[in-house]
């Protein structure tokens, strides 16, 4: 089964299609697990983690042929829509989900960016309908372990893509 011409084209366009892509993926899984069971248990993405996750990322992608400009904007574009919703939810949306984000964007590229995003809140919504049916009052949920889940299903998907292309 093979997919659509045009549509492997665009594939290639909006996912990270280096060399590189899949250790910056794996890079970002890795920091992004021990820091959604922090996220769960304190309620904080700690930076002694994030920054050098970040910090990695940008080297790898510097050393492998220059930085990918579009998975910059990406991380930026991430960032701007986590600081948003952050702003329309009750209790905000900390700083340290919009890095996460931001990491995983540029890890992933403007669409596993995107499909990372819709998958968290996706997720994020149906915690928070589940947590809202159990009348527990807490409005304080913790978002990174829907991006780590979130980066995992875009990566599945970029696999599957190239896959059939």
């Amino acid at each position: 089964m093979a997919i659509d011409p045009g549509l492997a084209s665009l594939a290639r366009e909006l996912f990270r299609t280096d060399r590189y892509w899949g250790l910056m993926a794996i890079i970002f899984e890795l920091g992004a697990v021990p820091l959604a069971i922090i996220d769960i248990k304190e309620r904080r993405i700690p930076d002694r983690i994030l920054l050098p996750i970040g910090a990695m990322l940008i080297a790898l992608d510097a050393v492998a042929g220059g930085i990918d400009f579009p998975a910059l904007a990406a991380a930026v574009a991430t960032s701007i829509a986590m600081i948003g919703a952050g702003r329309l939810s009750r209790s905000g949306m900390g700083m340290g989900d919009v890095k996460m984000g931001a990491a995983g964007a540029f890890a992933l590229g403007p669409a596993g960016a995107w499909l990372m995003l819709i998958a968290a809140a996706m997720l994020g919504i149906a915690y928070g309908i589940g947590r809202t049916r159990n009348r527990e009052n807490r409005y304080d949920i913790p978002f990174a372990p829907f991006l780590a889940i979130g980066a995992a299903c875009a990566i599945g998907v970029r696999l599957i893509v190239f896959k059939l292309s």
